[in-house]
C-alpha cells in the first residue's frame, strides 16, 4: 500500500487566500518601495541643491568680506587724504607768504652791502616782521644805515623802526647785529 502525504497546513481554499494577500503585500511593497525611492530621490536632490546654494554663498560671502577689507583700507587711505588736505588748507590759511618777503630782504642788502647777512627773520600772518642783520665791519654797517633810509628800501614797508643795535666780540674780531621790527607792504602776488 502506498501511503500518500496528506498536508494538513494547506487548505486549498486557504491557500489561494494567501497567495492573493501575499500578491497585495508584493504589490504594496513595490509601491512603497518606489514612493520612498522617489521621495529619497526628490529629498536627496533639494539637499544638493541647498548645499550648492550655501556654498556658493559662502564663496559670495567670503569674496564680499575681501573686498570689503580692501574697502577699508582705501577709506583709511582716504581719511588721510582728507585729513593731509584739510592740513594744508589750514596752513595756507595760515601762511605768512614769506618766500616774496624774504626775496625782497635779500636784494635789497645785496644792494647795499655785500658782507650783510640776514641772521634771523620772522614773518608772521599779517606782515609784521623782525630780522637781525649782522656785519663784520662798521663801514659796511654804515653803508647799509645809509641805505636803510633810501625811498627805495622804505617802499617795502608800512613801518620799519630799529629795535636793538649790538656789538659781539669773536675770535679778536668785532661784529655789529641790528634787529629791525615793523610790517611790510603788502605784496601783490598770488599764493603758491
Amino acid at each position: 500500500m502506498k501511503i500518500q502525504r496528506i498536508n494538513l497546513l494547506v487548505n486549498k481554499k486557504g491557500r489561494s487566500e494567501i497567495q492573493r494577500y501575499f500578491s497585495l503585500f508584493r504589490i504594496t511593497l513595490v509601491v512603497v518601495s518606489a514612493v520612498l525611492l522617489l521621495f529619497s530621490s526628490v529629498l536627496g536632490f533639494l539637499i544638493f541643491s541647498q548645499l550648492r546654494t550655501q556654498n556658493q554663498l559662502e564663496n559670495e560671502r567670503q569674496t564680499n568680506l575681501q573686498l570689503l577689507s580692501s574697502k577699508q583700507e582705501d577709506e583709511v587711505k582716504l581719511i588721510k587724504i582728507a585729513n593731509k588736505t584739510s592740513d594744508i588748507k589750514l596752513f595756507s590759511k595760515d601762511d605768512a607768504n614769506f618766500y616774496p618777503y624774504y626775496e625782497i630782504l635779500t636784494q635789497s642788502f645785496s644792494k647795499s652791502s655785500e658782507v650783510a647777512n640776514i641772521e634771523t627773520l620772522n614773518i608772521e600772518k599779517d606782515r609784521k616782521f623782525n630780522f637781525s642783520i649782522s656785519f663784520s665791519n662798521l663801514d659796511s654797517l654804515l653803508e647799509t644805515f645809509k641805505f636803510i633810509e633810501s625811498e627805495e628800501f622804505l617802499s617795502h614797508f608800512s613801518t620799519i623802526y630799529l629795535k636793538t643795535l649790538d656789538t659781539d666780540e669773536r675770535h679778536g674780531s668785532k661784529f655789529y647785529r641790528i634787529t629791525f621790527e615793523g610790517v611790510f607792504k603788502e605784496i601783490n602776488e598770488k599764493k603758491n
